[in-house]
């Protein structure tokens, strides 16, 4: 084997390993793409059925937000 034959052998070599890289990279950000719709659409939701909730019963609403509010004060006092 020449020099030559061992450097093209290591280009391609290379140049696969580039291409498997890029793959999985392309591949994490498309599934990273869907996660991150699929969080913005299930936060839309829950968002949309809290606020249902809190104009229904509202006095209810402020009684919950005032327990968490002073749970979570006296946890970190």
């Amino acid at each position: 084997m020449t020099a030559r034959t061992i450097s093209n052998d290591l280009s391609k070599g290379f140049d696969t390993l580039t291409d498997t890289v890029k793959g999985f990279v392309e591949a994490g950000t498309d599934r990273a793409s869907d996660l991150k719709d699929t969080t913005i659409d299930t936060a839309s939701k829950f968002a949309t059925q809290a606020t249902k909730l809190i104009k229904k019963h509202p006095l209810a609403a402020v009684a919950i937000a005032f327990g968490v509010g002073y749970i979570a004060m006296r946890l970190v006092r």
